[in-house]
């Protein structure tokens, strides 16, 4: 073909005719070209990610899909000046079905109720701790272990001078035993308790992950940081291209409580080589001095050391990750070892979970947090106190 007929041709071809097409239309062809473009581009991301099994995708799309909608509400945890975070009073999570509830009380802890004022006749106890106590692995508020706990000592073993058994719910996901030990001075003691569970452990091995460690676990924690709601952020959250590009190019990373509430941590192997560093005195003085409080108001205190299976069923996905799997282990062993030494204590109860839980992968959604099955598992164990 030479030259003139090349040039009679131009334009015959689908690109070149669609360009002549735009190009007769005017501005409003282009602009209804681009939006549907941009629209196709937009659905086939979001079909890579619903298809995505990536955790940190899955979470970047859920958690800023959240935030796209400008309800605050969906997020579980605000900002507290005494404690870093707390839970949000009045969230409410609905499983599919709307059968199974998680709830927030105006208090802001896990219940379907206000905590009422204490009467004669009723023991209350309390359970302080982390997310094994708050029981992230269950939806329904029924399924938690004190839930579990307060019918088992009505309906079956209830001691024979009370007339009810009321057992409260205070965990918080993430609380070190330092956030434990401020809870209960301001939330826990002004309840009247009888007696003081505290379930605590591998929450306190992440602070020992740190450099210049701090016995207040200044160095580890910081203020729960607030997440950007306004109208242009709400609208490119919408986007599931905009949210996958940001991630594949590094600035978007998941919405965790951890990455909003912790400085960021060491790479691994500086992590372990901190932890053989940091002992176990911060934790230690942390439970004593919540003993102490808690005996001061005339409340009885058990120890729960906490159950853990590490199993090839949960096994790290990468090295660095099964580094720090290990030492979690490491260190969460060493916790219990100290509860089990503050326990020696006469006036002070134990309960080894870590000795006594069937370690069944059923009981378990991940090495700590425990299914429903082991909820009601670790309610049948034997405690010494």
């Amino acid at each position: 073909m030479n030259r003139a007929e090349m040039e009679q041709n131009e334009g015959r071809g689908p690109v070149c005719g669609t360009r002549l097409w735009l190009k007769a239309l005017g501005v409003p062809a282009y602009l209804a070209f681009l939006i549907l473009l941009l629209g196709g581009v937009e659905g086939a991301a979001r079909v890579i990610g619903a298809r995505s099994k990536n955790p940190d995708l899955r979470m970047i799309l859920n958690g800023y899909g959240q935030l796209a909608q400008g309800d605050v509400s969906r997020l579980r945890f605000v900002p507290d000046s005494a404690l870093s975070y707390r839970l949000r009073p009045g969230f409410v999570f609905r499983a599919p079905g709307g059968l199974q509830v998680t709830r927030h009380n105006a208090s802001g802890f896990r219940g379907d109720s206000e905590f009422p004022p204490k009467t004669d006749g009723t023991l209350r106890v309390i359970c302080l701790g982390g997310s094994t106590t708050y029981g992230v692995s269950v939806v329904d508020n029924d399924a938690t272990y004190p839930a579990a706990l307060e019918r088992f000592l009505n309906d079956d073993l209830r001691p024979e001078a009370w007339e009810r058994v009321e057992v409260f719910n205070l965990g918080v996901g993430g609380y070190t035993s330092r956030e434990i030990l401020m809870n209960l001075k301001l939330h826990g003691l002004p309840l009247e308790p009888d007696i003081v569970l505290i379930q605590s452990g591998v929450n306190d091995v992440t602070p020992r992950f740190y450099v210049d460690f701090d016995l207040d676990y200044a160095h580890f924690r910081k203020p729960l940081q607030p997440l950007e709601t306004g109208l242009l952020a709400r609208t490119a959250f919408r986007s599931h291209l905009f949210l996958i590009a940001g991630w594949k190019l590094g600035l978007l990373a998941p919405i965790t409580l951890q990455s909003r509430s912790q400085y960021p941590m060491p790479p691994a192997k500086e992590a372990l080589a901190n932890l053989n560093r940091n002992g176990t005195e911060a934790y230690r003085r942390n439970l004593a001095e919540a003993i102490d409080l808690a005996e001061g108001a005339g409340a009885h205190v058990w120890l729960l050391t906490q159950a853990h299976l590490f199993s090839s069923a949960f096994r790290a996905p990468d090295e660095d990750m099964r580094l720090l799997d290990e030492a979690y282990r490491r260190g969460l062993v060493e916790h219990n070892e100290v509860m089990r030494d503050l326990a020696a204590n006469p006036a002070v109860g134990l309960v080894d979970l870590e000795r006594s839980v069937p370690l069944a992968s059923q009981h378990f959604e991940d090495p700590i947090h425990v299914t429903e099955e082991g909820n009601l598992t670790a309610d049948d164990t034997d405690g010494r106190g």
